[in-house]
């Protein structure tokens, strides 16, 4: 949605199908058109919001989270 193209494997089931976190950098075209396209990460978490019988038990999703934000270091933000 936010590529304006399908880069990420997409599912309507409620099972999961992200294992672990991907990053994606993603251009964002200028609204104006007078400015130059942003570029920006987008990461797929896996496992949240899942319950205990999803494709990632809750506590590893926790701790995949944990070190995805300690390897990023200088921040994000959330969507």
């Amino acid at each position: 949605m936010l590529a304006g193209k399908e880069i990420a494997e997409t599912s309507g089931d409620a099972m999961g199908h992200t294992f672990e976190n991907t990053g994606y950098t993603i251009r964002i075209p200028s609204i104006s058109g007078t400015e130059d396209a942003k570029e920006i990460n987008v990461w797929d978490t896996a496992g949240l919001n899942e319950d205990e019988h999803g494709t990632v038990p809750p506590e590893i999703a926790m701790e995949n989270l944990r070190q995805l934000v300690e390897k990023l270091g200088n921040g994000l933000n959330l969507l």
